[in-house]
C-alpha cells in the first residue's frame, strides 16, 4: 500500500543508521526512473511496479534523506551519490571481470525481475545533447528500457494496462518483466476457461482463484501434481498439458522481447565482432534465475539469433553482490 514521503525516508534511514559510524559515504542504488543532477543527487520522476509512492515523486533523494536524518537526531553532513540499480549491475560487472583479469569489449547491465531494464556505457561523441562541442570519453547510459513504448501487445496486455497504477507508461515492461507475469496468466486462463480449453472441473476450481503471482506459474512448472495452486485446479494431464503450453508461450514471449532489447544495444554499438573480446552483460533478477523456463530460452536465443545470425559475441556475468559493489564504486569515485 502507499506510505507518506517522510515514512519512506525515515525508514531507508533507519536501514542505514547502524552502519552510519563507520562512514558518512553513501551510494544509493535506486530502482526507478530518476532525473540525475551534476552533484550526483537525483530527483524521481516516477515508480514502476505498482510501488505506490506519489508523495515522493518530484522529490530529490539525497536531500530528502538528510532531512530524514535531521528528524531522526543524526548528523547529515554526509555524502550521497544516486544510481540506478542498472548502472550498479553494469559497474559490479566490470569490477568482478577486472578482479579475474578477464578483457572485454564493454559492458552492459540488465536486469530482469520484478521490472526490467538496460545499461550501457556510450561514447560522449554520440550524446547530441550534450551539444556542438562535446567532450571526449564515455558515460553510463541508463536507458529506463522498460519504458519502451513500441510493443505488440495482446488484449490480455491492455487489460493489464488499463488496471495499473500509470496506464500506457512502461509497456515493455509490463509485457516481460516478473511483475506481471501471475497477471498475464491469470488473465490468459480466464480466457482460456471461457473458450472451454480446459476441463469443466479445472473450469470450476479456477473460477474460485482471484489472481496468481508469478512464483506461482513456477511451483506449478516444477511439480505440475503437486501442492500448489494451479495444479489444484487440473483434473487431468490434458489439463496439465494444456496450461504447460500456455505458460511456455507466455515465457517463450518474454524471452524473444529480452534477447531483442539486448541484441539492439549491441548492435548500436557495434559491438562484440571479436570473439576475442566479447561484450561482458552482467544480469541482475529473481525472474532471469530463478524462473525455469526463462534463462534456459534467452539463452537458446540469445546463442541463435545475435551470435549466430548477427555474428556478436557476448557473456552473460553473475557477478556476487553486483548492485552492492556498483553502489560502493559510484560513492567512491563520485563522493
Amino acid at each position: 500500500g502507499a506510505i507518506s514521503k517522510d515514512s519512506f525516508f525515515d525508514q531507508l534511514i533507519a536501514y542505514l543508521e547502524p552502519v552510519l559510524p563507520y562512514s558518512h559515504k553513501i551510494g544509493f542504488c535506486f530502482s526507478y526512473a530518476t532525473e540525475m543532477f551534476p552533484d550526483r543527487d537525483g530527483r524521481v520522476i516516477n515508480f514502476s511496479k505498482e510501488v505506490e509512492l506519489p508523495e515522493v515523486e518530484g522529490e530529490v533523494l539525497g536531500s530528502n534523506m538528510k532531512a530524514a536524518l535531521r528528524r531522526r537526531g543524526l548528523d547529515d553532513q554526509v555524502e550521497i551519490v544516486i544510481l540506478n540499480d542498472t548502472v550498479a549491475a553494469l559497474l559490479g560487472g566490470m569490477r568482478e571481470s577486472q578482479s579475474q583479469a578477464r578483457q572485454f569489449e564493454t559492458y552492459l547491465g540488465f536486469i530482469l525481475g520484478t521490472g526490467t531494464n538496460t545499461a550501457y556505457i556510450e561514447d560522449l561523441s554520440r550524446i547530441e545533447k550534450l551539444g556542438e562541442a562535446r567532450p571526449s570519453g564515455h558515460m553510463i547510459v541508463n536507458m529506463e528500457s522498460g519504458s519502451y513504448p513500441y510493443v505488440d501487445r495482446s488484449p490480455v496486455d491492455e487489460i493489464i494496462d488499463r488496471g495499473t497504477n500509470a496506464p500506457g507508461s512502461y509497456l515493455f515492461e509490463k509485457v516481460v518483466s516478473g511483475r506481471y507475469q501471475g497477471l498475464q496468466m491469470w488473465h490468459t486462463l480466464k480466457i482460456a476457461c471461457e473458450a472451454a480449453l480446459f476441463s469443466a472441473a479445472f473450469i470450476s476450481r479456477f473460477s474460485r482463484v482471484e489472481s496468481l503471482e508469478s512464483y506461482q506459474l513456477d511451483q506449478f512448472l516444477f511439480r505440475p501434481e503437486g501442492d500448489n495452486i494451479l495444479a489444484s485446479c487440473c483434473d487431468n494431464d490434458q489439463d496439465r498439458l494444456n496450461l504447460y503450453y500456455l505458460i511456455d508461450n507466455l515465457f517463450e514471449r518474454a524471452a524473444r522481447y529480452a534477447t531483442i532489447n539486448l541484441t539492439a544495444v549491441l548492435k548500436h554499438l557495434n559491438a562484440g565482432l571479436n570473439p576475442l573480446y566479447p561484450v561482458a552483460i552482467t544480469v541482475e533478477g529473481t525472474t532471469f534465475y530463478k524462473a525455469k523456463m526463462l534463462r534456459p530460452k534467452i539463452v537458446y536465443l540469445m546463442e541463435n539469433y545475435t551470435r549466430r545470425k548477427h555474428g556478436i559475441h557476448y557473456e552473460f556475468i553473475q557477478a556476487e553482490n553486483s548492485n552492492l559493489i556498483g553502489a560502493a564504486i559510484a560513492i567512491l569515485t563520485n563522493g
